[in-house]
């Protein structure tokens, strides 16, 4: 077994427990680039100390090698904490992946964009649907956002069920608008630039993770 495959098993066995109002820290483009490190640790560890119950990694062009070594890093800075992290492709899923998916992991999320989506990656077992674009975003410019109104219609849904995958809307999150998706069916948040490009990110985190917790209150 290669040291990579070591590594992706030990995220799978952590990563079993998320807190009731979770928030992802999604990473941005690029940032699991070797001359990106330094950004990527600094801002992973400050979304920590601010909430976030998760570092996504995500980075479609980085290789083997680079994630290994950003998983690493990553892993190094949250040690002692109760983030965790996972890798975009590997236990989280795009929607175009877990479609075909033959086997389960031990523990995965998805992203969906639709009920029908979610209940069929509920129907797979997954802890997780990760559910956008919830708010126009950088990310996707031009997209036009499917909205909370979406997470309401698959919110009621997901309450016919017995089992139900916890709800994270993703998508121009930020502590103006969290609270929204909470009060519109999400059980937390995942954010990108909200977090990456903030002045003081563990700041940031902490305003979001704020916003997510009042609806309850």
């Amino acid at each position: 077994m290669t040291a990579f495959a070591i590594l992706l098993l030990t995220l799978l066995a952590d990563a079993l427990n998320l807190p009731s109002r979770p928030l992802v820290f999604v990473t941005p483009p690029g940032w699991c680039a070797v001359d990106k490190q330094n950004d990527l640790t600094r801002v992973a560890a400050a979304a920590a100390r601010g909430g976030a119950s998760m570092v996504q990694l995500r980075d479609a062009d980085a290789s083997p090698d680079e994630l290994q070594r950003a998983t690493a890093a990553v892993r190094g800075v949250l040690a002692g904490t109760e983030c965790v992290v996972v890798i975009n492709g590997v236990d989280h899923l795009p929607e175009r992946v877990w479609r075909v998916l033959e086997k389960r992991p031990a523990f995965f999320g998805c992203s969906a964009h639709s009920v029908v989506a979610v209940l069929e990656a509920a129907a797979l077992g997954a802890d997780y649907v990760q559910l956008g674009t919830m708010f126009p975003t950088q990310t996707h410019p031009g997209k036009v956002p499917e909205g909370p109104g979406l997470a309401t219609a698959c919110r009621r849904a997901l309450d016919a069920l017995d089992v139900q995958p916890l709800l994270i809307g993703v998508g121009g999150v930020d502590a103006t608008n969290a609270a929204a998706l909470v009060e519109a069916g999400c059980d937390g948040a995942a954010v990108i630039r909200g977090i990456s490009d903030a002045p003081d990110p563990e700041a940031a985190a902490r305003a979001i993770c704020r916003a997510l917790a009042e609806p309850a209150m």
